[in-house]
């Protein structure tokens, strides 16, 4: 059986669900030329008229407006602030008021909900607390909901053990790594997952592609389900039971896919950049926002669940972390695709851009693997890289749990190197 938290929204009809967002943009247009000085400037030539005529929101935007000057309402009607991890550049900050807070904690749930989480539930959280949103928003929603919260954070992962063995934890909120390292160290310490009573593993912060997500419901006795989201408008979509898609909420978000050379509107079907439009938040508006990732429209019809609303697939790519080194354009992807043919290698890498010198490339191993042949395995990839992706890296294979912890879902490092190549 199917559970929903809105019925009657969860199922609409297409035409009334773009029915209620042409109001809902009207409304948070009206609202934001009214009262910011930012979208008036911004929008200036353009407004009043159709949401897709409007200029885009960039990243370059809400540093420049940092920290309150894209705020609709003073400072003292915030209640909450969170920072982006500021991988690509300067940090942002995201800003709330009450009313924006309590929007978002009821979507926050239905997405709970999407994913087959229940008030019964025993959810254990991850990922980590403080200025980067993702592990307070999900505590938030699972405590909503009415499950019993583990705010576990990261790290530590013999204790996150321990944790699911005597609290009974039946959700599991972590990164698709950390999911395998828990699997990893729960082995070590002779745990057999299927005597505990987990039941879903939620992936968050990084990219779960099918190969992982085997590994993640097969060591951990699981059901997996992947979301995406971002800083700056909080969860976009989520799947639900039936693994078709990433399920959006288009009564909280407006969907736009783009060329993102052109601007201009990709057809039904075909990858383009991400543009989000925040329709129900007020303190500051997000319009038009252009996100630098790279997505598809799976369906628009509706799903085995039942929901209706446009689902993305779950291929999705950051164009953001595609970085030139030595006028060659990278995408971690593509790494990611050759290192998994590794059976030695856990699938965690990092990639280091150094100025002046080679690139460097960390892959860790699996805890269990021999050292006798690894410059051969060195080699390989060294030459499978040179010849894919034309770069030479300098690859260094890492005893498992050495990696160096960077930012949660991030995989490449731009650092400053005095050594030439």
């Amino acid at each position: 059986m199917v559970n929903y938290q809105d019925p009657e929204i969860e199922k609409m009809a297409r035409k009334e669900i773009e029915a209620l967002q042409s109001g809902l943009a009207k409304r948070v247009c009206s609202h934001s030329w009214k009262r910011s000085p930012f979208y008036r400037r911004h929008w200036s030539g353009s407004y009043p008229g159709e949401i897709s005529d409007l200029p885009f929101l960039t990243k370059q935007d809400l540093v420049d407006t940092f920290p309150f000057d894209l705020c609709t309402v003073p400072v003292e009607d915030l209640v909450y602030m969170s920072l982006t991890s500021g991988s690509t550049g300067r940090p942002t900050a995201i800003l709330k008021s009450r009313e924006d807070m309590e929007t978002a904690s009821l979507f926050s749930v239905r997405k709970m909900v999407m994913r087959g989480v229940r008030k019964t539930d025993v959810f254990q959280m991850t990922l980590s607390y403080g200025l980067w949103s993702a592990g307070m928003g999900a505590h938030a929603a699972a405590q909503k909901l009415g499950c019993l919260v583990i705010p576990s954070g990261p790290g530590n992962t013999k204790r996150q053990v321990w944790l699911m063995q005597n609290f009974g934890t039946t959700v599991l909120h972590a990164a698709p790594s950390y999911h395998l390292r828990i699997a990893e160290v729960g082995e070590q310490m002779g745990v057999d997952f299927e005597s505990l009573s987990l039941r879903i593993a939620v992936s968050a912060a990084g990219r779960l592609d099918q190969g992982t997500r085997e590994k993640i419901e097969e060591r951990l006795n699981v059901s997996a389900r992947n979301t995406y989201g971002m800083s700056e408008v909080g969860g976009v979509a989520t799947e639900c039971e039936f693994g078709c898609g990433l399920h959006s909420c288009e009564d909280e978000l407006l969907l736009e896919v783009i060329d993102p050379e052109t601007g201009e509107t990709v057809g039904e079907g075909e990858r383009g950049e991400l543009v989000v439009t925040s329709l129900r938040r007020f303190a500051m508006p997000i319009i038009r926002y252009r996100t630098r990732d790279m997505v598809k429209v799976l369906s628009k019809e509706p799903c085995e669940c039942g929901r209706t609303h446009l689902r993305l697939s779950g291929d999705i790519e950051r164009i953001d972390e595609s970085v030139k080194i030595r006028g060659v354009l990278v995408n971690p992807g593509a790494i990611e695709r050759y290192i998994d043919r590794y059976p030695e290698l856990t699938g965690n890498f990092l990639v280091q851009v150094r100025h002046g010198a080679r690139p460097g490339l960390l892959c860790e191993l699996k805890p269990t693997i021999e050292t006798a042949f690894l410059s051969e395995t060195t080699g390989s990839i060294v030459e499978e890289l040179k010849g894919r992706i034309g770069l030479t890296f300098d690859v260094s294979l890492l005893p498992y749990g050495e990696m160096p912890v960077e930012r949660e879902g991030k995989r490449v490092q731009v650092m400053a190197s005095q050594h030439r190549s």
